[in-house]
């Protein structure tokens, strides 16, 4: 599997042009969080000390990105929402918000068939998922993309059947909590 910033930087590569407005994740944080004028590359996210609050505003940018399907947008979103929450403190709550980074990241990837990286987040997502109840969904849509990468349909079989159990695992902790 390949590391954030590998995955990252792939994504930024093959989306240069595309992200309009936000070519410069700069113009971005200035525009969702306010930030000052001297914000010009993501790396400097770090110095921000950005709060839960900050990286949620940029989240959730994504998301109504997203659903106006400008995926450039959403991506670029969703990579400064990543970015920041490493940059949280370690603990509970920043697994979470990396977890819910790489699932939206990893829904904007599919939707713009980009399956192999679109599994990379999604193989992410679940090194930092809490919720066994969820991972069904990303399961499914692993599958999915593999089945799209023609090359790993053994891998599609075995992802879907590892999505079914999880969505039966889910069903019965749903009934009894």
């Amino acid at each position: 599997m390949a590391s954030f910033s590998e995955v990252y930087e792939e994504i930024r590569s093959k989306f240069p042009t595309k992200v309009g407005k936000y070519a410069d994740t700069g113009k971005l944080l200035r525009d969702v969080l306010g930030a000052s004028e001297d914000v010009n590359m993501l790396p400097e996210v770090e110095r921000l000390s950005l709060t839960r609050e900050d990286c949620e505003k940029l989240r959730l940018h994504g998301v109504k990105a997203f659903q106006k399907n400008k995926l450039d947008t959403s991506l670029a979103c969703y990579g400064a929402y990543l970015e920041a929450c490493h940059c949280m403190q370690k603990g509970r709550e920043r697994a979470e918000a990396i977890y819910q980074g790489f699932s939206g990241r990893s829904t904007v990837l599919f939707r713009a068939e980009e399956f192999r990286l679109c599994a990379d987040d999604i193989d992410a997502a679940l090194e930092h998922s809490k919720d066994d109840t969820k991972e069904f969904l990303l399961l499914d849509r692993k599958a999915k993309c593999l089945i799209k990468l023609d090359e790993r349909k053994v891998e599609a079989e075995k992802t879907f059947r590892a999505a079914v159990k999880a969505a039966e695992a889910s069903a019965v902790s749903t009934r009894h909590d």
